[in-house]
């Protein structure tokens, strides 16, 4: 049985993620930490950033997405809050966790080809 291989085309931010400048960006989720029990996120302040709704958009061409929305319960005196949000109030997040998945499943297969 003759095995087929899989293309997988690199998403945009593939190459970027791979500098120390991405990896110690603070403000990236990708560097934060996610609970699946909680759902919450922990930022590198170690603040845990919480659920708050889901909301939906429709792309140009159709395509719905959808978004899980989180928010810290305090970003008042982090030492990293300049480096991680411009908002005056807390940090919010905006998350389509299929599209996380899915740039994951890409990024280990893209690896795996890099070795």
């Amino acid at each position: 049985m003759k095995r087929r291989s899989q293309r997988i085309v690199k998403y945009s931010t593939y190459h970027r993620e791979k500098s120390k400048t991405w990896q110690k960006d603070v403000s990236k989720i990708d560097n934060w930490t996610y609970n699946t029990e909680s759902d919450t996120w922990t930022c590198a302040a170690r603040q845990t950033i919480h659920f708050r709704k889901v909301s939906k958009e429709k792309t140009e061409s159709g395509y719905e997405i959808e978004y899980r929305h989180y928010r810290s319960a305090s970003c008042e005196g982090c030492p990293l809050k300049a480096q991680c949000t411009k908002a005056v109030g807390n940090r919010e997040v905006k998350v389509s966790m299929k599209y996380l998945r899915l740039k994951t499943q890409a990024r280990e297969k893209l690896r795996s080809e890099d070795s």
